[in-house]
């Protein structure tokens, strides 16, 4: 388990490094910080000897990390918006620039993505009625969000950060 605490730092941080340098070479610089992001949800089971890798936890695990990589990613090509004619300017690269009035198709789709992935893990993993009713409350939430947001207002596209991340935040409270 030493090993994998050890990597899982290496790993992150040269993630962290690399991610600025994505918006220069691809679209998708989004999905790198999701991966970023997820990286540490593996440094706390190596720290209590458990290994999210194994044939026990590998699907749930990964359903999860992925499940978490989507929200980043959604949450923040709604928030990469607010600067959307400045990076088309500046030749920054994001999947707010490449989808621009798709975002929201965009975001809709991974949110139903990452809902099911959540299911999944649930049902796998065994978790409680509290879990999948909270679910339920916060995939709601996450829909009447996308639908409110307007990508052309700056206000809005912060306003849709600031909630998404309570939103996220009370999903992962309830496993």
């Amino acid at each position: 388990m030493d090993q994998v605490r050890h990597w899982s730092s290496i790993l992150w941080e040269d993630h962290c490094i690399l991610h600025t340098l994505m918006k220069r070479i691809t679209h998708y610089p989004r999905a790198f910080l999701g991966v970023t992001l997820v990286w540490p949800i593996v440094q706390p089971c190596s720290m209590m000897d458990v290994d999210p890798f194994s044939d026990e936890h590998r699907v749930p695990a990964g359903f999860l990390l992925l499940a978490n990589a989507l929200w980043t990613v959604i949450y923040d090509t709604v928030y990469a918006h607010q600067d959307l004619e400045n990076n088309v300017k500046a030749g920054i690269n994001s999947t707010a620039v490449l989808f621009q009035c798709l975002t929201k198709l965009l975001a809709t789709v991974l949110k139903t993505v990452m809902v099911l992935l959540l299911v999944y893990t649930g049902e796998l993993k065994g978790f409680t009625w509290a879990f999948f009713t909270d679910l339920g409350v916060t995939a709601t939430a996450l829909a009447l969000m996308l639908m409110s947001v307007d990508l052309d207002k700056p206000s809005s596209s912060a306003w849709f950060f600031c909630w998404g991340f309570w939103c996220d935040g009370k999903v992962c409270y309830f496993m």
